[in-house]
């Protein structure tokens, strides 16, 4: 244990008996052993001067793959009133070849 992180140590260890008995509130135990846990972070990556985040995703074409997703970001979504981007000839002519060879769908009534 470094040095100067003994007196930290010995006040953690004094507040969970505390907390036993009473003497001090759970939450300004946890609050104090949630400091003591940063500061042993900050003096960890102060000992690693190759401290670096690991890459949370990695896999072949990551990059075009962000790219695409910053992509999505910026088509803008078709509103009700705006015409479509596509012929409609092409979909008309599907949606009549569908109804020759399956017939017209007629949807169920409701009755009340």
């Amino acid at each position: 244990m470094p040095e100067r992180l003994r007196s930290t140590f010995e006040r953690l260890e004094k507040a969970v008996t505390d907390v036993y008995e009473g003497r001090l509130a759970p939450q300004k135990a946890s609050a104090m052993a949630s400091l003591a846990g940063a500061m042993v972070k900050i003096i960890k990556a102060g000992e690693n001067s190759a401290f670096s985040l690991p890459a949370q995703l990695e896999f072949p074409g990551l990059e075009k793959w962000y790219a695409m997703i910053r992509g999505y970001r910026r088509v803008k979504p078709r509103l009700a009133g705006d015409p479509p981007s596509e012929p409609t000839d092409d979909l008309e002519a599907e949606l009549d070849e569908f109804e020759r060879k399956y017939g017209k769908v007629k949807l169920p009534e409701e009755w009340m």
